[in-house]
C-alpha cells in the first residue's frame, strides 16, 4: 500500500514553504508519497491519508492561508492523522530540527496498516488503544 501525505503550508516570504518541501522530502525518502503544496491551492484532501499543515507565525498569528485551510477542510481533517507546524523568526539550523521532528513523527507515529483497515462504518478512525482518559 502506498501511503499518501499532503504537506500544505501558508508562507509569506518562502521560509515556511522551504520547511514544507523539506518535510515532504524526508517523507519521500521513507517511501511515503508526499506532496508539498500551498494551502490556498488545495481544493480537495480526499486523496491523502494524512496531512501536515504549516503556517508562518507573525505577530502571534498563523498565516491566513493555513488558518483558512484548517477551517475549510475541518471535517475531512477530523478523519485523518494531522500534524501541525509553525515557523517564525529563527535560524536555518533551528528549523531543520523542527522539520526533522515533524517528518519523523509523521513517519513513525501512525500505524498505517491499522489505519487503512480499521475504520468504522461512518469513516471515523479507531480509538487509540494507548489513549488515556481526559
Amino acid at each position: 500500500m502506498t501511503r499518501t501525505v499532503l504537506v500544505a503550508y501558508g508562507s509569506k516570504k518562502g521560509s515556511t514553504a522551504e520547511i514544507a518541501q523539506f518535510i515532504a522530502s524526508i517523507l519521500r525518502d521513507e517511501g511515503v508519497k508526499a506532496d508539498a503544496r500551498p494551502a490556498a491551492q488545495v481544493c480537495d484532501i480526499r486523496p491523502y491519508e494524512a496531512v501536515v499543515l504549516g503556517g508562518a507565525l507573525r505577530m502571534g498569528r498563523w498565516h491566513r492561508d493555513a488558518r483558512r485551510f484548517a477551517r475549510r477542510h475541518r471535517h475531512a481533517l477530523a478523519g485523518r492523522p494531522l500534524w501541525l507546524f509553525s515557523s517564525g523568526p529563527s535560524t536555518r539550523r533551528h528549523w531543520n530540527g523542527t522539520s526533522l521532528l515533524c517528518a519523523a513523527s509523521a513517519r513513525s507515529s501512525v500505524d498505517w496498516e491499522r489505519w487503512s483497515t480499521s475504520r468504522s462504518a461512518d469513516g471515523r478512525r479507531p480509538e487509540r488503544e494507548d489513549a488515556s482518559p481526559g
